[in-house]
Formats: C-alpha cells, structure tokens, sequence
C-alpha cells in the first residue's frame, strides 16, 4: 500500500465498510465531504487526475469486468463488454456479476475493495484509484446494477438516481460527459475508444469479447482459446471495424491458487511454426505499462505498480514480490522452449524474436536471461542440418556456406571435433551466434583448419565425388591465401597439396615445390599429367584452374621433355636449338615449362674464364658473353656461354640478340648472379621503414637482402677496367637490383617495403670510382665532371645510379651548351618556369572531371602530352632552381585546392560509396590519406600537367616517399588539367615516371 493512503482524511473511508449498512456508508460518506471541504482538502480532484490521459478508464473498466465475470462460476471466457458512446455520455454494459452493496460502498470509496485479505493495489477488480480515472471525463458516473441505481457526487457520496435498462446485460455504468469538457477531448476519446489494441483481451481468462458503437461506426474484438494443454493456450485475437486485425498467439500461464500470476505469450502467423516479432511492446500488469521489454514477444505479470499501474517498482525493500514474479517469468519461459521443442516450433523464426545484446539488464530481463543460458546449456535446444535438436556444444557454424555439401558428418568431427553444422536459417541471425560463441563456445568451422586436414590428410578429397570438388575449388576461387605464392610457406596453404584428380583420377598437387607445373589443361601425348576432362569441362572449375595458375597443355611438351632428358655434351648445342624453335613457336604454358625445366639441368657448354675449361651447367649458373662481366670478374673463374653456341645458333640465321633473349628467358644471366646473404636491420631502422604504415602486432618478420657474385674480389682490388665494367653494369641493372625487401605481418594483414640492398651500401663506402687523373674515389667525394670520361654518361639509369652513390651531378654533364644557357637565362632573369612554359594561366575549375586511366602505353603517353621527352628531360636536370629563385606558386596552390577537394569527393562518391570501413583526410593541397578501420591504407598524390604537356606539378612529399622507399606500392596519382583527370595506380606509378617528367619544388608549402 502506498504512504500517502494513511492520511488522516483517508483513515475515515478505509474502516467504515467493515460491518456497516450501505445506508450507513452513505450517511459516513457525507460526513467526511463536508468535513473535507471545510478542511479545504481536495484529495478527490488530486487522485482523479493521476492519469494524463483520461481514455485510461476503459482498462480500468475492463479490470472490474473480468473480476465481476469471474465471480460467476463456469464463466471463463463468456464475458462480453459493450460500450456506447453517445452525444453526452458513454455507457458501458457488462454481463458479470452483477453489484451488491459491498461493491457499491467499494467504488464509492478511494483505495478499498470488496474482497478482504486482498489489500494490494494491483489485484484485479479493485474498485480503488483506478476508477476515479472516469473523473476526467464525467463529474458523476452512474451505476445501474439489478435492483441498485446510483450515481456518484463529489467522488465518494452515491445518490439513488432514476432507473435505466441494462438490456440482456447485468450491469450498466453511464459515464455522462462534464459540462464543460473540450469538444476535442470527447473526440480524442471517441477515436480511441474505435481503435482500441485488440492486446488487451490476451491476459484475460473471463472476458471474452468488447464492442465498440458510436453512430455508424463501430469495433469488435473477440478472443478465442484453444486449449493444447494444461496453461498453454493457441489464442487467436480478431478485431473488425476501422481497424481489422487478425493474430495468433501461443500463451503460456502460471496460476497458484486460481489467481493468473505471470503469462508470456509468442505471436505466429498461419502456420504455427514462423513467429512474428513484435519489438518494444509493453510489460503488461494485466494491461500494458510504460516498462517496455527488450524482447520481441508480450509478457504479463502480477507486479506491483505505481499507483497509476504505469511503472513496475524493482525496489527489494518495498517490492520483493516483484523479484519473484520475475522469476516466475524466467521458469515458465524454460517451460515454454521445452514445450516448443516437442511440437518442433523451437526454430530460427523464434530465436528471432530474442535480443542477444542486451546491456546492464534489470530483474526481469536478467531472470530471461538466465533460464535462456540454461535452456541452451543444458538442453537439446538447435537445429542442426536435419532439422533435430542437439547440444550447442555439439554443433558448430560453418565459415563458408558450401561446407555443408562438402563435409559429412564425419569430417566435421575429425577436423572441428563436433558433430554437425547449426541449421543454415540460424546462422543468419548474426548476433544470435555472435552470443553463443561468447556465452556457450559455438565454435566456428574454419577453412584454415579444413585447408590443413587436406595437407595432412589426402584421402580427404580422394573420396570426394567431382561435384564435391567443384564446391572445393569454389571455395578455393573466393579465398586465394590457400594457394597463392604470397602463402606458400603457410600451414594452411594447399599449393603443394594433392587436390586435382588426374585422367586416371589420381590427385595431384598444383605445383611442385620448386614451382613447376605438377598437372596440365587440355590434350597432350606424353606422360604428362592432365586435368581430369570431367572437370576440366565445368566452366567454373576451369575459370578456377586458370586463377590457380595451370597451364594449358602444348603439343610440344612430350618433345621437350624428350629433348631435354636426352642433352649430352655432344648434342646439347642441336638439342638447345630445337628447343629455342619450340620456345619460340609455343604457347606460355610450353615457354615457362621449357624455361623451368633447363634451368635445372645441365644443358649448355660453357667455358670457364679461368681455367678455359669446357662443360655442361645450368642456365642460372652461366653469364652471357659480355665486355662488362668478363672484365668485373678478371679476379675469379665463372663460367660463360661457349663461342661455339652463339655460332650454332647464327649457322641457323638467329641472331645474337635472338640468341641471348631466349638465353635471358631460361636462366643465363647478363648481370652478376645475386646472393642472399643474413641482414638484420635494427630496430630504429625497421620502424624508420614502416613509416606511418600502422600494424599491431607484428608476429611475423621477413628481411631479404642480397649482393652480387664477385664483389668481395672486386673490393680487394678495384682496377680501373673492372670500376668502369661495373659502373656499366649498375647502369644497366634491373629494377630488382636494387630493392631489397622488408616484410613485417599482423595476424590478418602483411605489409612489405623496400630498401637500398647490402652491396649498394657497401659501394657506398667504398673508394672504387677513377677521375681524371685515375685517383679512386669515393662518391661524396668527386662529382660528375670529375669522374674519368670512360664512365659512359649516357647509360641507361645513369642519373638514377648518380643519386644512389650522393654524387654531385653538374650542368655540364648532362645539358648541351644550348641549354645551359637556357637555364642560366631563367634563373639571372628570375623566371617562373610555369610562366616560361607556358602563357596560360590555371584558373579554378568549375565542372566536373572526365576520370581516365593510365595504362602505361609510352606511346599513348607521348600522344597525350604532345611533348618531346628527351628534351624535356634535360631541362628537368636543371630544377631545382638555385636559392635565389622564388617561384610563384600561388596558382598551383589555387589549382590544387580545387582539385584535391573534387577528387576527395570523387573517391567517397564513386570508389568507396560501397565501402563503410574506408574515410579519407586531407593532408595539403594535392595530398590525400586514405585509411580503413583507422589502419593506414594508401596516399593519393594530386598532380597538374602543364597546358602543353611538358612537365607535371606535384606536392614534393612524393619525392620523399619514392626515395625512402622506391617500391612502395601505396601511392596512387591523378593527374588534372581542368577538364580531365588521369588515374595512374600503384602499380603503374614507375612507368608513369619513367615516361613523364615529375616537377616538385623544395620551397613548396602548401597550408590551409
């Protein structure tokens, strides 16, 4: 009972009724008004505006209907209310039982009931503050009950009043509207009174039926149970009027000692098996509450309340009873999962209707909780495949979809230790999973752990039909990290792993693992190993096969074996040309096997350099016949192709070039052989590479360094020919020359940079460069025009080899007469090179770009830019401008600001729209910063080319970052005028700037 019931002026009401005629009551009830009124107390006006809303009276009113229905007995589910709502007034009729004069003392006075030992104020069909809600709309309600005809004045006092018919009903309460009570207020209530939720008959036993009837409008709601068995009910709730609504509900009852204690009740469409959620609906005491559950489904418990009945009181001190009766919801929730389970209704649909996040639970949403953790800990409570209900500790989710047709029962157990998959419709209820791993270790089926059982078990796919290998390989197509080379090394990579049947339905590997091709595509005569035709013929697969790198079968691959199975000395140099014939004429697949095969075999005469020694070696071990190599390797024995080769070929019109392209392609080198050698790179050095690339935790670290045959006899002694042949040499060198490589890898992501390799740094150190007068000299210690005038300058990266060694590179060097003076005149007359080279001005652009890509074509470059590369080149020696120059960099910036913002836009709009994980800062002008999920993903470098094309302007942050690290492969640029805008990805970066000139200024500071 709540305090404020105790007042001195409520005491009177409260013991009256015991023992006294209604007469007396009466009399009683005038005595305390008046006293009141000449007290000033109010408390009847207060108590009749506890509710906001006075449409709240009819379930107040359908409260004592269902009590006055259940006093009749075998009257379950008989109970009709009819409400009428008239011009002045609303009638309410009801065929309960009907008032005697305990009931009439009951209403008429606040906070008593007519049923003793029953004083709370939540028990249904209490005459207490619940109805003096009809005080919002009428002064003085009217009860016409048998032989009894009152109205009530003042709240408490009842006055005999002229007669009205109930009709075939037992009881009439007219409710005629106050005087002055807002036409707006009476419609509000007409409105809501046809639209009532047709909920409020499903936690009723005895009333069974409400109509609704105002002039031509009208609304029935009518419940039927059906009873499957002892409280639980199949409850169907109609409605028909303004609003039609048919539902079904499973309900689920607790009662002790004939009293409806808690129910719980699941809403589910035609059939009985697909629920339907009904999301943040009400705890209901009987009728709804402002408590809502966090649950999809409706719950009802004989909790205690406010006095309005809106709020549930989780107080231990004052409400205990309220811990209980959640609890009672938590049991008979248990009650109703194994009572679902039997009729098999426990499925994915009802698991639905759950939230599995719930945060900081209070009582009821705790006790849910709780029988729900049991249930699933200790019942058969999931589906699996065949729709029968195991253990969850006994089932797990597969990673990928199609493992539920590629493993049996079986294998799940010998590779996940469990005994079958949860049901597909489950598994599509993420955080549903995501709870019962945290809570019950559902375990994940991974494809790690499937790749792995392959490597270590290959009876696994030999028993596996071909339809069954196709979803293998599918699985394998969507997840290239388990045969990839990047993965090779990895426990779960199946490169090297029997997994392809052949035409005898034996499994081979893809590749052996030196990375030769273990099994062919298409129709070969020989031994050599095939694709099986059956597979091979499904589109799929061969798309698959073609992604994992096996190549198409060659009519000369039986012959080139043959071939080089039978080299001899005597015949190596025939075989060799017959082979060079077949290399040429073949497809790549007969190239590379061709390639692959001799550079394991001895299979070209040689003749050693020291020795003079003739032999057989392998490719990989010989060097072509060059000035250059002979000369760096004056101190050592290496071996070089025989004279008498390059001769066998020419007797065959093939040309010396022709002769050592095919030799380059199979192994013969023209450069000194590269020897890996142990670098450990220190700490600072390791974190200085890494840059702003942000990995957390390294758990895996790979450095891969190198020099070159013959250096250390080099160093010993750097005679003047050998420095010239090497210096000819490193001009010359491929790009993987000089990258050396720095891999460092997370749990999920792998990272790799480059850095200047061991024997470029130790050249660095080293005195091995002649000037003039044949002094050596270190290269911080001589420059361009010092160096003897045997160094070629015009070699092929010569400025690129000038930059690696720090030497000083002079005017002179490099630019003719013409075009020093050219320069010298820009810099004395303090020229803008943008104005020199071209007249017009940047200006903003004001539409949007037309995007292309660059595809790395020199000869589409040339076309494009309209410029003569050569020239261009050497007046980009020239910049940067000496000190005193102060370019106008104004436009650009101007230019860039514009561009930078557009192509921001562009990203987010177009390339990433689709992509919630991926944001991208600005940096400067011209500079984006591409992040995914906070981790460093790539720089975008905004670029403007000249109006003739001639050169492109560009933030100088890039040069910083090629020059660390030359290989990077996070950058990409787009190159604006101001109409187009050019693409050029990671992968194309170096050709675009072997093929265009890059113009950076030092000076350049670009701010916002």
């Amino acid at each position: 009972m709540w305090p404020f019931f105790y007042s001195q002026e409520f005491a009177v009401p409260l013991l009256r009724m015991k023992g006294i005629t209604l007469s007396e009551h009466i009399r009683q009830s005038k005595i305390a008004v008046a006293a009141n009124k000449i007290k000033g107390n109010r408390h009847g006006q207060i108590l009749s505006m506890l509710y906001a809303d006075p449409y709240h009276f009819i379930e107040e009113i359908i409260q004592n209907t269902e009590d006055a229905c259940r006093n009749l007995s075998n009257f379950e589910d008989k109970g009709i209310l009819r409400v009428l709502i008239l011009d002045n007034a609303i009638d309410i009729y009801h065929n309960g039982k009907a008032f005697d004069e305990q009931d009439l003392m009951a209403i008429s006075t606040f906070a008593s009931t007519s049923k003793k030992g029953t004083p709370d104020i939540n028990m249904i069909g209490k005459f207490g503050i619940g109805f003096r809600s009809v005080y919002g709309i009428s002064e003085n309600p009217e009860i016409h009950s048998g032989e009894h005809h009152y109205r009530i004045l003042d709240y408490e006092i009842l006055e005999t009043c002229e007669s009205r018919s109930t009709h075939e009903f037992t009881t009439l309460i007219r409710l005629p509207f106050k005087k002055d009570l807002d036409s707006r207020i009476i419609e509000s209530t007409r409105n809501k009174l046809l639209q009532l939720d047709h909920t409020l008959l499903l936690f009723l036993t005895h009333l069974r039926k409400i109509e609704v009837e105002s002039g031509a409008k009208r609304l029935s709601i009518q419940r039927e149970n059906i009873l499957l068995q002892k409280d639980i009910y199949k409850t169907s709730l109609q409605s028909s009027g303004i609003i039609s609504k048919m539902e079904n509900y499973l309900v689920f009852r607790k009662n002790t000692h004939g009293k409806q204690e808690c129910a719980i009740a699941f809403c589910h469409g035609t059939e009985s098996d697909h629920f339907i959620p009904l999301a943040n609906k009400p705890v209901a005491v009987y009728f709804p509450t402002q408590y809502s559950l966090k649950h999809s489904f409706l719950t009802h418990g004989r909790f205690t309340t406010n006095p309005t009945r809106e709020q549930i009181i989780f107080n231990r001190e004052y409400c205990p009873e309220n811990f209980k009766i959640s609890t009672d919801l938590g049991d008979l929730l248990l009650k109703s999962f194994k009572f679902l389970r039997k009729e098999k209704y426990l499925n994915s649909s009802f698991y639905s209707l759950f939230n599995w996040n719930i945060q900081n639970p209070d009582p009821l949403h705790e006790s849910i909780e709780s029988s729900i953790d049991k249930f699933l800990r200790e019942e058969k409570s999931l589906q699996n495949t065949e729709n029968q209900y195991k253990e969850c500790k006994s089932l797990c989710i597969p990673e990928h979809d199609l493992l539920r047709n590629l493993t049996k029962n079986k294998d799940i157990f010998n590779i996940w230790s469990r005994f079958d998959f949860l049901h597909e419709t489950l598994c599509r209820n993420e955080t549903f999973l995501q709870y019962l791993q945290r809570k019950h270790k559902l375990k994940k089926a991974d494809l790690d752990s499937l790749a792995f059982h392959i490597r270590q078990h290959p009876e696994f796919l030999k028993k596996k039909k071909f339809s069954e290998l196709t979803i293998f390989y599918q699985i394998l197509s969507e997840h290239t990290k388990y045969w990839d080379t990047k993965h090779a090394d990895r426990y779960y990579s199946v490169r090297y792993s029997q997994i392809i049947p052949d035409t005898k339905k034996e499994l081979k590997a893809p590749f052996h693992t030196d990375g030769r091709p273990a099994i062919f595509l298409g129709e070969i005569k020989g031994k050599v190993p095939l694709v099986h035709p059956e597979l091979a013929a499904n589109s799929a697969n061969r798309n698959f096969f073609k992604m994992l790198g096996i190549p198409e079968g060659s009519p000369g691959l039986a012959e080139a074996e043959k071939l080089i199975a039978a080299i001899r000395m005597h015949n190596a140099n025939p075989n060799l040309f017959r082979l060079y014939q077949l290399y040429i004429d073949g497809n790549s697949t007969l190239k590379d096997r061709i390639s692959t095969l001799l550079f394991k075999t001895n299979c070209i005469r040689t003749i050693e350099s020291g020795s003079g020694e003739k032999k057989l070696d392998k490719p990989g071990e010989i060097y072509l016949q060059k000035p250059e190599l002979e000369k760096f390797f004056s101190n050592i024995n290496v071996s070089f192709i025989s004279p008498d080769l390059y001769k066998y070929f020419e007797s065959n019109q093939i040309s010396e070039k022709e002769t050592e392209f095919f030799l380059n392609n199979i192994g013969v080198q023209a450069f000194p052989r590269i020897i890996p050698i142990k670098n450990t790179l220190n700490e600072h050095k390791k974190k200085e590479l890494r840059g702003e690339i942000e990995i957390h935790p390294i758990v895996k670290e790979e450095i891969i360094d190198f020099s070159i045959e013959g250096l250390d006899e080099f160093l010993s002694f750097p005679s003047f020919e050998a420095s010239v042949a090497l210096w000819a040499l490193l001009c010359n060198m491929p790009e993987e020359y000089f990258e050396a490589s720095y891999t460092f890898e997370s749990y999920v992501r792998s990272e790799c940079v480059s850095f200047i390799p061991d024997f470029i740094q130790t050249l660095k150190k080293t005195a091995f460069l002649y000037d003039k007068n044949m002094n050596a000299r270190s290269g911080n210690e001589i420059n361009a025009d010092e160096m003897h005038d045997a160094y070629e300058k015009n070699a092929g990266n010569y400025n690129r080899i000038l930059n690696i060694f720090q030497i000083d590179g002079s005017l002179s060097s490099s630019l003719n007469k013409n075009e020093e003076d050219l320069i010298r005149f820009i810099r004395r007359q303090k020229i803008d090179p943008l104005k020199f080279i071209s007249n017009e001005k940047m200006s903003r652009s004001d539409h949007e770009y037309i995007f292309t890509k660059y595809n790395g074509d020199l000869s589409e470059s040339h076309q494009k830019s309209g410029a003569d590369f050569n020239q261009w080149s050497q007046l980009a020696q020239s910049l940067p401008f000496n000190s005193e120059y102060q370019p106008d960099i104004e436009a650009l910036d101007f230019f860039l600001d514009t561009a930078t913002q557009k192509i921001r836009e562009h990203l987010l709009k177009n390339v990433y729209a689709e992509s919630k994980s991926i944001s991208i800062a600005f940096k400067s002008n011209g500079i984006l910063k591409i992040m995914e999920n906070g981790d460093f993903l790539s720089w975008v470098f905004i670029g403007q080319r000249n109006a003739f094309g001639g050169y492109i302007m560009m933030h100088p942050y890039i040069e910083q970052l090629l020059l660390e690290r030359p290989n990077r492969r996070d950058i990409i640029a787009y190159i604006a005028d101001k109409q187009h805008c050019m693409l050029v990805e990671s992968e194309n970066i170096d050709k675009f700037l072997k093929n265009n000139i890059l113009l950076t200024l030092k000076r350049m500071k670009f701010t916002r």
